[in-house]
């Protein structure tokens, strides 16, 4: 997960903090008929050699993306899409991917001036 990575290489690079001296931890809440059960987490240790492989990763994608936006600027080439999916359809990238669903036969929303004022 690229939250799970890039949090803690951020701080690593933004602050005095050690990769060693970083983690991120994620924590789970749930309740059960109203009482809070026992919160529980997942915690990722951060390490030098994983700060150095993301850096290499991010190095990577900057490069890839770089020689996208070069051949859509010199020669119009889209950048490119994964294979479209069913997943497209609720995708909140749809509409700029130009995948977005018709929804023509979707009953329109009203505008704030076309619904009338209900006096309490």
């Amino acid at each position: 997960n690229w939250q799970t990575r890039l949090y803690p290489f951020v701080l690593a690079e933004t602050s005095d903090y050690l990769p060693e001296q970083i983690s991120m931890t994620y924590w789970f809440v749930q309740t059960k008929h109203g009482q809070v059960l026992k919160p529980q987490c997942l915690k990722f240790p951060y390490s030098n050699t994983q700060h150095q492989q993301i850096y290499q990763d991010l190095t990577d994608l900057l490069h890839q993306l770089t020689g996208y936006l070069q051949r859509y600027e010199a020669d119009n080439v889209p950048f490119p899409q994964i294979a479209s999916s069913t997943n497209c359809q609720t995708c909140a990238f749809a509409q700029r991917c130009q995948r977005e669903v018709n929804r023509d036969h979707l009953m329109p929303i009203a505008t704030l001036e076309e619904i009338p004022e209900v006096a309490l």
